[in-house]
Order: structure tokens, then sequence, then C-alpha cells
């Protein structure tokens, strides 16, 4: 895990960072957020990701872990955050097609990004080694990109 531990402080910060940028974008726009269907959802699915990301990255900074152990740990995290943000993207498909069209993009870089911490999360338990963290910065990259594409949509897009 000692090779891994800068790849995951620097991913603490970044998460905490953008998730901050966030919250500023949700709070700046907040009423008008609220009048369209699924941007309220949308904004909660971009801080799944951005507190999944800080919360794993945390948790790989705590002393020793074994792999399988960090590994369930993960797993059930990513889990639960896969099936939170399924749920959501659910509920904020737009009604037409060239919407969802457009949506759809967007929603299956979430769902890329949270499956690979799922798929990571799972091979260390199943292989008991840290070779799962190979899937992490990728699952990072993807859920950076998507969480920083809605905050664009909350806080840019939304005042066109």
């Amino acid at each position: 895990m000692e090779p891994w531990h800068d790849f995951f402080v620097a991913e603490v910060g970044a998460a905490a960072a953008l998730a901050g940028l966030l919250f500023v974008s949700l709070s700046v726009n907040e009423e008008r957020i609220l009048r369209f269907r699924g941007l309220p959802e949308r904004g909660m699915q971009a801080l799944s990701m951005l507190f999944l990301v800080f919360a794993l990255a945390s948790l790989a900074l705590a002393p020793e872990h074994t792999p399988r152990g960090f590994g369930l740990t993960a797993l059930v995290l990513s889990a639960l955050q896969a099936a939170a943000m399924t749920a959501l993207q659910i509920r904020s498909l737009p009604d037409g097609r060239a919407e969802r069209r457009r949506t759809l993009g967007s929603l299956a870089i979430g769902q890329i990004a949270s499956w690979a911490f799922v798929i990571g999360s799972l091979l260390m338990v199943l292989r008991d080694d840290w070779s799962g963290l190979a899937w992490f910065p990728a699952g990072v990259i993807l859920a950076f990109a998507f969480a920083g594409v809605a905050s664009w949509v909350l806080l840019i897009e939304i005042n066109r």
C-alpha cells in the first residue's frame, strides 16, 4: 500500500476541494436548480462520487490494512454508492428523447467510475492482494470528470 500513499493523499485533498466547489455551485443557483427536473439529483450524484473518492482515499491512508479488509470496506462503500447513483440517475432522466441522449453520456461516465471502484475492491477481496488498486486511478479520474461536468451544468449551463 505504501507506493499508493501519495496518490491517496492527493485524492483526499482534490475530492474535498471539488466538493467545496460543487457546494458553491449548488448554493449560488439553488432556486434555479430546484426548478428543473433532475438537476437536484444530478448535484447529489456528483456529491456522492466525490464523497466516495474522499472516503476511499481517507480509509486507504489509515494504518495497518490488509488487502482483503480494505477491499471489503471499499467494496461495501462502492457498491452502495453505485446503487445510489443508479437510483438517482433513473430519477433524473429528462422526459424528451433528445434530452435523454445528451444526458446519457454523462451518466455513463458516472456509472463507469462507480464500477471501477467496485471491480478494484472485489479484486482485492478475492485475491487478497493490492492489485485491485490499479482500478482506482481510472475511477478517480472519471469521478472527477463526472463531478466537473455536473458542476459546470449546475453553475454555468443553468444560466443560459
